[in-house]
Order: C-alpha cells, then sequence, then structure tokens
C-alpha cells in the first residue's frame, strides 16, 4: 500500500510554516486506531510524528497546504507488541486540505530506510477535519479530527485495492494497516535562541560554570 501511495501526487508533501518565519519548530501529530490487518486484527495502536515548520507552502493561497521535508523524519508506532521509534528518518510530508463543502483530507507520510509511516484520514464530508477554518494559511492550523468522520479503512474481498482512510506502518518485514480513531496537531510553538555560556557563581570561592542549554518545545 505504501508503494501505491507514494505513487499519488499528494502522497509527498513537506511542511512549511511560513516564509518570515524566523526560526523553525516542530509540531508534533498525534494519533491513535484500530488495527485492521497484518496483526492481531482490533489491537490498539497509538503513535506520534514529529513534523518542522519553516519550510516554504507548496500550495500557497488555496484550500490546501502542503508541505515537504527532504532530509528528517521523526515519528512512532506503538501496537500489538511493536514500540518504534525513528529520528533519523531521510524524508516526510504533510498534506491538509479543507474541502469548505467538499471533501476534508490530511496525510501524512514518513520513511526511515525499509520503515515507514502513513496517515491517511480522507472523504470527511463538510468541514469535518477543519470546522470553520476556512481558507488554509499556509500556517500549521491547530487541529482534532475523530477519525469516525472519515471513510473507514476497507479492504476488499480480493484483497487488491485499499479503500477509505487506511493508515499503514511498514518495515522490511511486511505491513500493517490501521484505521485511525483521533488524531491531532498541536499548534507550533516558537524555539527558543540557545543561551549563551552562563557563568554561575556559587559560595565563597566562587565556582563558575557555564551552561549551554537548547530548548526544543
Amino acid at each position: 500500500m505504501l508503494r501505491r501511495l507514494a505513487t499519488v501526487s499528494f502522497a509527498v508533501g513537506l511542511l512549511a510554516f511560513s516564509v518570515d518565519q524566523v526560526a523553525a519548530s516542530p509540531i508534533q501529530i498525534k494519533y491513535s486506531g484500530t488495527l485492521v490487518s497484518g496483526g492481531t486484527v482490533g489491537s490498539n495502536i497509538t503513535g506520534t510524528a514529529t513534523f518542522w515548520t519553516g519550510l516554504p507552502d507548496l500550495l500557497p493561497g488555496n484550500l490546501e497546504d502542503w508541505w515537504e521535508n527532504a532530509s528528517l523524519a521523526a515519528f512512532t508506532f506503538n501496537g500489538d507488541g511493536i514500540h518504534f521509534s525513528t529520528s533519523a528518518g531521510s524524508d516526510s510530508s504533510l498534506r491538509i486540505k479543507d474541502g469548505l463543502g467538499g471533501e476534508d483530507a490530511l496525510m501524512y507520510v514518513g520513511v526511515q530506510g525499509a520503515n515507514s509511516l502513513s496517515l491517511l484520514l480522507s472523504q470527511g464530508g463538510v468541514d469535518a477535519l477543519l470546522t470553520g477554518t476556512g481558507n488554509l494559511t499556509g500556517s500549521v492550523p491547530l487541529l482534532f479530527a475523530i477519525g469516525s468522520h472519515f471513510a473507514p479503512c476497507a479492504i476488499p474481498a480480493n484483497g487488491t485495492l485499499f479503500t477509505g482512510s487506511c493508515s499503514q506502518f511498514a518495515t522490511q518485514d511486511g505491513a500493517m494497516l490501521f484505521q485511525i480513531t483521533t488524531l491531532s496537531i498541536e499548534a507550533p510553538h516558537p524555539v527558543p535562541e540557545p543561551a549563551s555560556g552562563v557563568l554561575l557563581i556559587t559560595g565563597v570561592i566562587g565556582v563558575g560554570a557555564a551552561v549551554t542549554r537548547r530548548a526544543r518545545i
């Protein structure tokens, strides 16, 4: 399924906040779902995907935002005995569509070697994904989506095609399909500038320590 998804145009997308954003900052996608195939059907799964703002929107001024990060993918997948985490993936993408009376959709793809994560919500009806937001602006929206508002993941009897919102975690050993039940995107926060060396004086003898701290939110 992953290869099939990768061939469609919107499967490859990258995230950018805005061109005038001073410093890139991370957002985090959180998801939960139910396993459909490739393991114990009905098992609960959870995971995250970290995506960086600060890149240009590939569809500016439209009802879709599309961002690509060709050098980084960080995602996790937990469930049915699997606990996977990577922060060294090679590429990731995020595409969000506000249908405004049509179809809302979201797709995330992250790749790390033979491991990959695809998150998909589609065919949601009227503003099921981004209620009341209207046109997207290129900024990452605060978002919470309930999977039941979108088409369910379905596996036809012949097993050749997947329809609906089929998300997937894949490794070299095989793939696991799951239906997303909830998904959220945290609002981006600015990354504080690294603190310069700060001299800490303690006691009469004046012991100093230079501390450099970089905070990531």
